[in-house]
């Protein structure tokens, strides 16, 4: 019996962290519009919306994963995605498990692990071009920052 090794989770992401910036901006400049010319009231209100009301990007504008696991010398990846509509007021998510997204096998037994991680990455890449997710914003930041010190010859012949 073959057992998968889970080794990393892609965020899937409504919008760039770019995109949530600007969205935050405009609606505090909305929050301060009436108290513009009342300076003192414009920085008590201006700090605490900072602290209140502007919400991190990496954690509230997540709507799926990718799940990259070892499953026998395959690499493959499932995605879960929120179940309710996404919207502009998506507040409470519901994630559900939409099944396979990819699998690779390298495509030479003696590649190197840098050219089996490249083809890794392109496939993923050329996979979320092709599905619904492509409208959305993959980040792969941490896994193409780790994703290229493992040594996946060793692990895909383990």
């Amino acid at each position: 019996m073959l057992t998968d090794y889970y080794l990393f989770e892609v965020p899937i992401y409504s919008c760039t962290i770019n995109e949530h910036k600007e969205k935050m901006k405009m609606l505090k400049k909305q929050f301060l519009k009436c108290l513009e010319g009342n300076t003192e009231s414009y920085e008590k209100f201006s700090n605490y919306f900072d602290r209140e009301r502007w919400f991190p990007w990496q954690y509230n504008e997540t709507i799926g994963w990718i799940e990259i696991f070892i499953c026998g010398s395959q690499v493959r990846g499932e995605y879960w995605f929120v179940k309710e509509r996404i919207s502009k007021k998506l507040k409470k998510k519901h994630f559900q498990n939409k099944g396979k997204l990819f699998e690779y096998s390298p495509s030479d037994d003696s590649a190197s692990s840098g050219k089996i991680f490249q083809e890794l990455l392109d496939t993923i890449k050329s996979v979320i071009k092709e599905s619904h997710v492509k409208k959305y914003y993959v980040d792969f930041s941490k896994f193409e920052n780790t994703g290229k010190l493992l040594n996946w010859s060793m692990l895909l012949n383990s």
